[in-house]
């Protein structure tokens, strides 16, 4: 279906007839995701924890046992508007070690035009090349980019759980149900890891999980000058034990480094021995695991390639192009950021 993405989104174009492209900067250096963007308006509720039962963190030691390593990430772009909806570029990336040997495996850029005709028709196909059979309502038009950007990452996923076998498959974000990944979905995914006697485990940048101290989880390491782990318990989260699909554990896999949330679905049971596995197994940036950097790294945007996106999406259609328009410009004047 990955290599089919690109077919499904072009017969579902629409009549768009112009396109007024976002602004994108030749000397802009920075690497472009809109993710974060897209997901500020859903971010989960804060989720507090009792302090009752917290234990304290154990030395994280490495255990070398050679296993394959597979790291997913994926980002989105939005191109711009037409008069009939929203363009975005949506790209994926895995990336596999086995032993002292990394391939890398990229997937798009697809380009997508997303309207309020077209956005039934699209987030149905993808969500039923998933499994997901049942029909639903896409979200508003403003979140499709995620929601596409979201699936397509979802069939990576999947993908990447049937490349080894006995290994691990590194995901970015937690393991937890959300508005854009039900449980079935999650339990999808699952299966085909299982199939494979591959273990999961997601690692977070950020979480919402507070102590009743006040103190922010990723902060019960900041005097720690060691390696260190702490699994947190399901019962003292506020929160649905349902929505929880994984153990969930504070890490700090350097003792430089910064500390994680780790969400672990393990194949032997073990989520503990999966976390040491990782650290034996991979090199660090700033204690983020280098593999996910190169994931990262082969998803992201230039500034470059959106504009080149930009004039092929344009080519392709025919489209009359509309100047840019930056409403603060014209209100606040060299005081509106533009």
């Amino acid at each position: 279906m990955l290599t089919e993405l690109q077919k499904v989104f072009e017969q579902n174009y629409g009549e768009a007839a112009q396109f007024r492209a976002r602004q994108l900067r030749l000397d802009q250096s920075e690497y472009i995701n809109d993710e974060e963007m897209d997901k500020v308006e859903e971010r989960e509720a804060e989720e507090i924890l009792t302090v009752s039962g917290m234990e304290k963190a154990k030395p994280l030691e490495a255990l070398s046992e050679n296993v394959p390593l597979i790291a997913v990430d994926s980002s989105s772009l939005h191109l711009g508007e037409t008069d009939e909806g929203l363009a975005v570029a949506i790209r994926v990336a895995i990336v596999k070690q086995v032993g002292n040997d990394v391939a890398t495996e990229k997937f798009g850029p697809f380009v997508a035009h997303l309207t309020p005709n077209n956005s039934f028709g699209i987030y149905n196909e993808l969500r039923a090349s998933l499994g997901q059979t049942e029909e639903a309502h896409p979200p508003a038009l403003f979140k499709m980019p995620d929601r596409i950007r979201n699936l397509v990452e979802r069939m990576a996923q999947r993908y990447a759980c049937t490349l080894a076998s006995r290994g691990i498959v590194l995901w970015d974000g937690a393991l937890t149900r959300s508005m854009d990944t039900p449980l079935e979905l999650f339990n999808t995914l699952f299966d085909a890891a299982r199939a494979n006697e591959n273990s999961v485990v997601s690692i977070s940048k950020h979480t919402r999980l507070w102590l009743t101290s006040g103190k922010r989880l990723m902060d019960v390491f900041k005097d720690i000058q060691t390696s260190a782990m702490l699994e947190i318990p399901v019962d003292i989260i506020k929160t649905k034990a349902s929505d929880l699909l994984g153990s969930v554990h504070v890490v700090k896999f350097t003792p430089d480094g910064f500390t994680f949330r780790v969400d672990v679905k393990p194949h032997d049971g073990d989520c503990c021995k999966q976390i040491r596995v990782v650290k034996a197994n991979t090199n660090f940036r700033y204690g983020y695991p280098e593999l996910l950097c190169r994931a990262h790294i082969n998803a992201f945007f230039t500034p470059v390639e959106g504009i080149s996106l930009q004039g092929m999406f344009i080519e392709r259609h025919g489209l009359e192009v509309l100047p840019t328009f930056d409403l603060r410009t014209y209100v606040f004047g060299p005081f509106g950021g533009g």
